[in-house]
């Protein structure tokens, strides 16, 4: 599964979202003009809490991955960890993820206005894409189990950032977010909730 090393999916974010830590909020503010978000829930609602959320969580995720991710040759993933515990530790390593030994100081600079850095720790590698892959990092992401996931393909200058109850993603042109918007469009935040069919 292993694609790359921590410093070079760093490098690889670094050359296509310079100085700004992979994180949605930051990305998003850096960078408006490629943003589309979309909801990962029904009725906006937050986290999921049975068997069928968990479900629907992943369906939307793996179906807006594919869109973003089918023709990368790989796909990077970092992931930003809050004192992790036991759990959270074994799905890093499972998925052979590696720990970001230096952290660019711009990253820290802008994080540190949101989050208490101290015991903050980053995680990356790349895979070849395909459903369902990462399952579990994005059903921890959707219970708000991590810090932050982050996915993008370098070549396409594409990402996407779950967080608990959505995904903000980012593409290159407005044509992009034009495709997203038509393709996932009962996602959107502003979406109208179809009226229960009666009889």
């Amino acid at each position: 599964m292993i694609k790359g090393q921590p410093a070079e999916t760093v490098a690889a974010w670094q050359a296509v979202f310079s100085g700004i830590p992979p994180a949605g909020y930051l990305v998003r503010d850096a960078h408006p003009k490629y943003w589309v978000r979309f909801h990962t829930m029904p009725q906006n609602r937050r986290l999921p809490k049975s068997p069928t959320d968990n479900e629907v969580v992943l369906y939307r995720l793996n179906k807006i991955a594919d869109t973003l991710f089918v023709a990368a040759a790989e796909v990077s993933i970092l992931v930003t960890v809050f004192d992790p515990d036991d759990a959270i530790l074994r799905i890093l390593t499972g998925y052979r993820l590696g720990q970001v030994t230096l952290i660019p100081k711009e990253w820290l600079s802008m994080l540190e206005e949101y989050v208490d850095t101290s015991q903050m720790t980053i995680w990356a590698s790349a895979i070849k894409w395909k459903p369902g892959c990462i399952n579990d990092l994005f059903l921890a992401k959707a219970l708000d189990t991590i810090g932050s996931l982050t996915m993008f393909a370098p070549e396409l200058r594409t990402a996407m950032c779950p967080y608990d109850g959505g995904v903000d993603t980012f593409v290159p042109s407005s044509d992009s977010r034009s495709h997203l918007r038509q393709k996932f469009g009962s996602w959107l935040p502003n979406a109208q909730t179809p009226p229960a069919e009666t009889t």
